[in-house]
């Protein structure tokens, strides 16, 4: 039998199927296709289907998952999901620490991530990171500048996290030109400065996605 993932915040990558119950009772699924391409191409916002009967809302999400070749999550009233549709497996927040001495640029990053229903922790350099990575067994992405004043880099504190905690998915960010991505550890990602937190957000996501 076919697993969906029960997510409890729509996402933004995959197709969406939002399960809820109207006013007088009735049973409604709302589908969305991935939000980002909505936003980078308005014409795509007739992949909108609202308040569909929960089966043919079901038939719909699935049409626009294949058509986008994506997967479909459920979010909303899990109480309504029919059992003969397949497995409803809950989805866990990922948690992702921050690793930025700039305290907006963090911030700012932070923000986005909880939007998108990730647990964040934050650190503004290098002994901090380490600090919380060892005593937060869950951590499974760090995102980190290399340039953080004083102390340990980023390309350093990235291949200690590699060696230490080898299944935490790093991703590596620079604004400096002389970078040598063959530095990184085995699997790192590397994403220039300045960068588009959506395209950040969206990697973030197929990352997990590649992982669940």
């Amino acid at each position: 039998m076919k697993s969906f993932r029960y997510m409890t915040v729509s996402s933004d990558v995959s197709v969406t199927l939002h399960l809820f119950k109207t006013l007088n009772g009735s049973t409604r699924g709302d589908v969305r296709g991935p939000i980002r391409r909505h936003l980078n191409n308005r014409s795509d916002i007739r992949d909108l289907q609202s308040c569909l009967p929960v089966h043919l809302a079901m038939v719909a999400g699935i049409a626009m998952a294949d058509r986008y070749r994506t997967r479909l999550v459920v979010s909303g009233d899990r109480t309504l999901w029919d059992p003969d549709w397949g497995d409803l497996c809950d989805v866990p927040a990922v948690v992702v620490l921050i690793v930025e001495d700039n305290a907006l640029v963090r911030m700012g990053m932070s923000g986005s991530l909880a939007e998108e229903g990730f647990e964040v922790l934050e650190a503004s350099n290098a002994a901090e990171a380490l600090a919380m990575l060892t005593g937060h067994s869950a951590i499974g992405m760090m995102f980190t500048d290399i340039n953080m004043g004083l102390g340990m880099d980023g390309l350093e504190l990235a291949a200690i996290v590699h060696d230490r905690w080898p299944l935490v998915q790093i991703m590596v960010t620079s604004g400096r030109l002389d970078v040598d991505v063959h530095a990184l550890p085995p699997g790192a990602l590397f994403v220039a400065k300045p960068y588009s937190q959506d395209a950040v957000l969206e990697t973030m996501q197929e990352l997990v996605d590649n992982w669940q």
